[in-house]
């Protein structure tokens, strides 16, 4: 089947299955052509009861949602959003090492508010040494689904995203030359958690030191863009 002869037929699945316009999708994916741009301004047009609930389903999401997610959340929400997630975490591995236990509580309790927002480089410099000891215990994988992604990797579970944005994510794919983004999102081999995506420093993306950013807890800088191949 031709490229052009599938781009129709999926317009076509479209507007069967849902009750939005195809044509009002496809000016959405070209009115902004950047993927993440378009998730991030989803999650930050979410009111603070709405973006409360879905902040405590943030697993169910793909980890680009999560993070947009937390970072449209308060200082508030995040610490408590992160702060359940380590709950969850040692109460779905009851056999977990009694080391790692103490470290991902002392983490835990690291999690605050400040820490999520303005930390000093004492504090961020005390959570990476606390981060790192424990992935000398649990393993790399198992770290970075603690204190990188949040949650499972993308395509090893059933994620949940908004209809309408989904749609017009795989529209923006069909239409729309994929955009790299200017703001760095992962640092050395670290970050790029989309298959077939890896760390670029020849990007040209701008570094990023807010919240979230890259590493352990995402308080490390991206220095680097995620692209495809390498």
């Amino acid at each position: 089947m031709r490229t052009s002869t599938r781009r129709l037929a999926f317009c076509a699945v479209l507007v069967v299955a849902i009750t939005i316009p195809a044509e009002v999708l496809l000016l959405r994916a070209l009115a902004v052509p950047d993927q993440k741009e378009a998730i991030r301004e989803w999650a930050m047009s979410l009111g603070p009861d709405r973006l409360s609930v879905e902040a405590a389903r943030l697993q169910a999401y793909p980890v680009l949602y999560r993070r947009e997610l937390l970072r449209a959340a308060s200082p508030e929400l995040r610490s408590k959003t992160i702060q359940a997630h380590f709950d969850h975490y040692l109460a779905s591995r009851p056999g977990l090492d009694i080391n790692a236990v103490a470290l991902v509580t002392t983490l835990r309790s690291m999690a605050t508010p400040q820490m999520f927002d303005r930390p000093s480089e004492l504090e961020k410099g005390e959570a990476r040494g606390v981060a790192r000891q424990l992935a000398t215990i649990i393993g790399d994988d198992e770290a970075v689904y603690l204190m990188e992604r949040f949650g499972p990797a993308d395509g090893t579970f059933a994620s949940f995203e908004p209809t309408a944005l989904y749609i017009t994510n795989r529209m923006r794919g069909l239409f729309v030359p994929l955009a790299q983004g200017f703001e760095c999102d992962c640092e050395l081999d670290r970050g790029c958690y989309a298959a077939g995506t890896t760390c670029s420093h020849q990007s040209g993306c701008s570094p990023y030191f807010g919240w979230p950013a890259c590493g352990y807890l995402l308080l490390d800088p991206c220095t680097g863009g995620c692209v495809v191949g390498g």
